[in-house]
């Protein structure tokens, strides 16, 4: 993986100045030169990313003034192919998928000297992408694509105390086909995307086990190569990527968890939308368009329709990302240009470039925040 030299995120609207990642690294039980941060202070925020080239995850801190420096542990290894990471509720816990070695890594964070350590590898079915963790903190969800054009499953694992996964009666569970990176866990229903069926898998989840039983209505149909999904954090409404008909379906979440359009879904969107995420007041929707190298920024009205506010630059083939836990940054990461591009979020859900994406080499596809 390539080493960079410190490079600054900044912008003259900006109240505070953004530090210098100078994130790098690479290789196995060698950080070339990437030097540890400071100790978090109290409120500092964690970030997640994984690599997919060099088979470690980027371990990043955004201090309560806004600073962006490396973890004190600035990136742990995986398995291989790392694509996905989530963190628990409680923060104390941090799961990333492992696309080729068919596993999940399960690490443990101390969000007070900010050192993160491994627990271990544990099995997933074939091709393991998108992973979530219930609110309770009791269980967590990898959506597994198996093959091409092969019925896909959704592995699930009670998380124990010391954050080892523990596969529950029944797992895995049946889904579409090939479920790819869009998973999210309700109290009470999981969520997933079946890229090849076009379609969302909806399950209720037994909040003692942990076991998932397909809803009697699902699936519920998407535009065509739905890749990702978002739901707003009060759970009303559900948003899917769908790459192959360039535009996003809208679902309104009822009670018993099945899921019904959205009036005038789906919405335009670019050229191959894929990822997307809703900010911390359910308020705005951000997508990513992988062919376009944007993302672009909607409203989210009251019935869940979306209104197109602008659209931004990425870096080279953004995929992941995500909005912090104090609804101030949207961080994107660049599989193709090997960094990771952030923005500041305003009062009106518009954006405004943080400069230069931040090199961090490989291919980061994926970002996790602390809650």
């Amino acid at each position: 993986m390539r080493v960079t030299g410190s490079r600054a995120w900044g912008s003259a609207l900006l109240a505070v100045v953004l530090a210098g990642l100078g994130v790098g690294g690479c290789g196995f039980g060698n950080n070339n030169g990437v030097t540890p941060g400071p100790t978090p202070v109290a409120g500092s925020e964690f970030v997640f990313v994984p690599d997919a080239v060099n088979n470690i995850l980027n371990v990043l801190v955004i201090g309560p003034d806004g600073s962006f420096n490396n973890g004190p542990v600035p990136f742990v290894g995986t398995g291989v192919a790392p694509v996905w990471a989530a963190v628990a509720p409680n923060n104390e816990f941090v799961y990333v998928t492992n696309f080729t070695s068919n596993t999940v890594s399960a690490f443990t964070l101390n969000t007070t000297s900010g050192v993160v350590a491994g627990v271990g590898g544990f099995p997933a079915g074939a091709e393991p992408g998108a992973v979530a963790v219930d609110p309770s903190g009791k269980f967590a969800y990898v959506a597994n694509n198996v093959g091409i054009n092969l019925p896909g499953s959704v592995s699930a694992y009670s998380i124990g105390a010391t954050g080892a996964l523990t596969a529950v009666a029944g797992s895995p569970f049946a889904a579409g086909t090939n479920p790819q990176q869009g998973i999210a866990v309700t109290a009470g229903f999981v969520y997933v995307t079946n890229f090849g069926s076009s379609n969302v898998s909806a399950y209720s989840l037994n909040s003692g086990t942990g076991a998932l039983t397909a809803l009697a209505a699902s699936p519920f149909a998407t535009g065509a190569a739905p890749v990702s999904l978002a739901m707003d954090p009060a759970g009303k409404f559900l948003f899917t990527a769908n790459s192959n008909t360039n535009n996003v379906s809208a679902f309104t979440v009822n009670g018993d968890g099945s899921l019904s359009p959205v009036p005038s879904s789906p919405f335009t969107a670019g050229n191959s939308p894929q990822y997307l995420v809703t900010d911390r007041t359910g308020t705005h929707l951000y997508v990513v368009n992988v062919n376009d190298n944007t993302v672009e920024a909607y409203n989210i009205a009251g019935n869940g329709a979306l209104t197109l506010l602008n659209l931004y630059p990425t870096g080279l083939g953004p995929e992941g990302l995500a909005v912090d836990a104090a609804n101030k940054f949207l961080l994107v990461a660049n599989c193709g240009g090997g960094s990771l591009s952030g923005f500041s979020i305003n009062g009106d859900g518009t954006l405004t470039s943080l400069g230069a994406p931040l090199l961090l080499g490989g291919c980061p596809q994926a970002v996790a925040i602390t809650h």
